[in-house]
């Protein structure tokens, strides 16, 4: 019962006399239980080969990627350029023959372009006086000429101050009118109402962050040099107030693009720092739409087909022609 016999044909036949039996002929005797260890090993480094193959699988999938970054690096390093003024060879000693020697820049005895006039610029008169107006020897008086030594100077003069409003009042002496007796100006119009903040500085805010793409708390940091400390988050808050002031724009902007017919599309993925409710992560993506006249951009949490299609549901040209890359949202948008 201890014992296991595994027998694939009988060897006291005629026919295997004299003869060497084939490999999966031959039979041998074991006990159980090396049976059982031996089956218990062949299961276990089957799993082992199995672990491995999966493993190796992995290690591939992640050379490949680690190779294509290290291809697109050297690309970007090494690789020509296209763009003009790009990259380019180092030139042997026959591409020099016929090269002319003439250096950058303005040349030796060439009239030089002048001085850029600048007649938008206000001018502010300043008159800088004589320090004498005697001879010092025998101390008679100069003669004051009408004429003046004129030079320009431009200078840009940025300074904080604080703008004091004083609304005039005034007393009814008469009860022609009902209401109360005193008389004050109206209050000064203002972005945000009830804000200690001018229309400056919310301007300032706007065109240094949407038109120089300056990051906000580098315009505070350029405020505090003058002497006026503001809170991030008090401009937060403001811009979060300004938002709907420029929805009107917004729309006309995308009912001026719906009357044209031609467009270049794009999208990218942007970082978004924001929990959205059945979105896992922070990528979303932003959507360019430009044509003729307008430059549109959308930013979505999806790349899905349904923005660009949302985008253009009320275009009205029945025939486009749309500039884009082959990815194929653009093609349910436009029926393709």
């Amino acid at each position: 019962m201890n014992n296991i016999s595994l027998q694939q044909a009988p060897f006291d036949t005629p026919a295997y006399e004299g003869t060497v039996l084939p490999f999966d002929a031959r039979t041998m005797t074991l006990p159980y239980a090396d049976y059982i260890e031996l089956k218990s090993e062949a299961s276990y480094w089957k799993a082992q080969h199995a672990r491995v193959i999966v493993r190796e699988e992995e290690l591939k999938e992640q050379l490949k990627h680690k190779e294509a970054i290290i291809r697109d690096l050297n690309q970007r390093l090494y690789g020509k350029h296209s763009e003009k003024g790009g990259s380019k060879t180092e030139p042997n000693s026959n591409d020099k023959v016929g090269k002319s020697t003439r250096s950058k820049g303005q040349q030796k005895g060439k009239a030089g372009p002048g001085r850029t006039k600048r007649l938008n610029l206000p001018v502010i008169p300043e008159i800088i006086p004589l320090s004498e107006t005697a001879c010092g020897l025998c101390g008679l008086e100069y003669s004051l000429l009408s004429s003046y030594e004129e030079s320009d100077i431009i200078e840009v003069k940025v300074a904080t101050h604080v703008r004091r409003i004083k609304r005039q009042k005034c007393a009814k002496n008469c009860t022609c009118t009902p209401g109360s007796k005193i008389i004050t100006a109206p209050v000064v119009p203002k972005l945000i109402p009830g804000s200690p903040y001018g229309n400056s500085i919310w301007e300032e805010i706007l065109l240094r962050k949407f038109l120089h793409a300056q990051p906000v708390n580098r315009t505070l940091n350029d405020f505090t040099s003058l002497g006026l400390d503001v809170s991030p988050g008090t401009i937060a808050g403001g811009l979060k107030k300004l938002t709907p002031l420029f929805v009107p724009i917004y729309k006309a902007f995308h009912q001026q693009q719906m009357i044209e017919n031609k467009f270049h599309n794009d999208e990218t993925r942007w970082e978004v720092y924001e929990q959205v409710e059945g979105k896992t992560g922070h990528r979303w993506y932003l959507w360019v739409m430009q044509s003729v006249s307008v430059v549109f951009y959308r930013i979505d949490p999806t790349r899905s087909a349904d923005v660009p299609i949302a985008h253009f549901a009320n275009l009205i040209a029945k025939v486009v022609i749309i500039i884009c890359d082959r990815y194929s949202a653009y093609k349910y948008t436009y029926g393709v």
